[in-house]
């Protein structure tokens, strides 16, 4: 088991979670190492999530009783109709906005959670750089997937927009 020991008094009463740059990007390649290893979408998910938590951290939420969270795997139901089998995507991360809230979603009163952005991860094999080539799959890997993107993008717009309470 790994143990950072704060090295001084003060640093143990300090509550505060706090990491210095050169650790965060030490952690960070060694997130995109493990990722570049596997072959498989789901091994760069703690790479991704190591970046989505940081800018959770540094991110202020609108309203006191609010927090910006990460949602690995949210379901985004388009809502136009109340069926057990209507149309639902799951993107690998939601973006939201929480409120502190002692109800169930389906009691009066009950605020929705707000959506900042969802984020589909898509696995690279190979170096990031300048070239054309790295350009041209970037390019070919988006408009792989723009049908996807664009359904995720329609529940998102259904279930937040359209009917936020």
């Amino acid at each position: 088991m790994l143990s950072r020991k704060p090295r001084s008094r003060a640093a143990r009463e300090n509550t505060d979670i706090v990491t210095s740059e050169r650790d965060f990007f030490k952690e960070l390649k060694n997130l995109y190492r493990y990722a570049s290893a596997h072959s498989t979408e789901s091994h760069s998910y703690p790479f991704y999530n190591h970046i989505l938590m940081a800018f959770r951290a540094t991110c202020l939420p609108p309203q006191p009783d609010a927090m910006v969270s990460c949602h690995p795997q949210g379901t985004l139901m388009s809502v136009e109709t109340d069926v057990p089998d209507r149309e639902r995507r799951i993107p690998d991360y939601l973006m939201t906005v929480t409120f502190d809230q002692p109800g169930r979603f389906d009691d009066p009163g009950y605020r929705k959670a707000l959506l900042m952005f969802l984020w589909e991860v898509k696995p690279y094999f190979g170096d990031w750089d300048d070239s054309m080539e790295a350009q041209s799959f970037a390019k070919d890997g988006l408009l792989r997937n723009i049908d996807q993107l664009s359904e995720q993008a329609y529940c998102a717009f259904r279930e937040y927009a359209c009917h936020h309470s």
